[in-house]
């Protein structure tokens, strides 16, 4: 196995971890996955098994929306990384720490709570692209 084919299976891998994870942290079935995704329980099935590995933006969007997260954070699970569409700070955390809903709701807390004490303003992606050309 090449070294893009072990990374494109690493990747695999990690999305379908994280789908399994948060639809359990969720409650979700399978089932209840796929009828708000509006695709068949199978196919969710072999997502969380890692045999899908050409997944559209179109099903990312649907599966976020299942899974009530962002679609980026669907795509950095899966290794792709959009330059102008991040994860949220908190759900970049959940990820990567394997955090639960009560542990993200206390650290999201925390961290208004720092920003606001500290005036940090969260930046535009406007703002991102004319510092990216400076």
């Amino acid at each position: 196995m090449t070294r893009s084919n072990q990374m494109d299976e690493d990747a695999d891998l990690t999305l379908a971890s994280y789908i399994k994870k948060r639809r359990l942290e969720l409650g979700l079935t399978v089932r209840d996955v796929a009828k708000a995704a509006n695709m068949s329980a199978s196919y969710v099935t072999r997502l969380e098994k890692g045999e899908r590995k050409a997944v559209s933006q179109h099903i990312f969007r649907s599966l976020s929306h299942a899974l009530q997260v962002d679609p980026e954070v669907l795509y950095a699970a899966s290794g792709i990384t959009a330059p102008h569409e991040m994860p949220g700070f908190i759900d970049y955390l959940r990820l990567k720490y394997e955090m639960d809903e009560t542990q993200a709701a206390d650290l999201s807390k925390f961290i208004d709570f720092y920003f606001r004490t500290h005036n940090i303003q969260e930046r535009t992606t406007h703002q991102f692209l004319s510092d990216d050309r400076k």
